[in-house]
């Protein structure tokens, strides 16, 4: 009868991780879901839509031009923070 019962713990302890997992995988699903909402919502806030549509030969190169402008220096804006965040690190060790 002992046997049994250990059994049938073993099987409840199974069960209950089972569900355990189940619950967990959902949270993180919804979790991945609110993030993907929040980044499109903040990309939305930060980032106005670009209209093409009726403009010019001359205006659309206006506008490479300035958005080649704008990668520049948020790409050298990127490479001074590494060089800060690599200068500390150095620092800290």
């Amino acid at each position: 009868m002992k046997c049994v019962n250990c059994f049938i713990q073993t099987v409840l302890d199974f069960s209950f991780k089972i569900r355990l997992l189940a619950v967990a995988a959902q949270m993180l699903q919804e979790e991945a879901e609110q993030k993907k909402k929040e980044r499109e919502a903040a990309l939305a806030e930060r980032v106005p839509p670009v209209n093409l549509s009726g403009l010019s030969l001359q205006e659309l190169l206006d506008l490479c031009r300035d958005l080649h402008h704008k990668i520049d220096v948020v790409d050298e804006e990127r490479y001074d923070i590494g060089l800060k965040v690599s200068k500390n690190d150095k620092e800290v060790s």
